[in-house]
């Protein structure tokens, strides 16, 4: 696809009604992405006794508030994500601090 085709499309797609945002959610405008995204992995996965809880950094160059920095990792500025993690993923959840996976438990 084209990045002025992406562009175009990206300027008319919205996930969330801006008369609605939460004041101290940091990641409000794509919060009902992860929870509709969370509900098709719950209805579609399969669930076991016993699931392990997985931290994914991904790096991040641009500038928001939620972004993290690391001292003493390679990538420093980073955007951390927690995953519960059977065979498929059964649960996303967005980190704005550290401790993502105490609070996945």
């Amino acid at each position: 696809m084209a990045r002025n085709r992406f562009m175009e499309i990206k300027k008319y797609l919205h996930l969330t009604d801006y008369q609605k945002l939460v004041k101290g959610d940091k990641m409000s405008k794509v919060t009902p992405l992860y929870k509709l995204l969370n509900s098709s992995l719950v209805t579609h996965s399969m669930f076991h006794e016993k699931l392990s809880v997985d931290e994914s950094i991904v790096p991040y160059f641009g500038r928001h508030a939620a972004k993290m920095f690391l001292k003493g990792k390679r990538i420093r500025d980073v955007v951390k994500y927690a995953n519960e993690i059977p065979r498929i993923c059964a649960k996303m959840q967005r980190s704005t601090t550290r401790g993502a996976r105490k609070a996945m438990l």
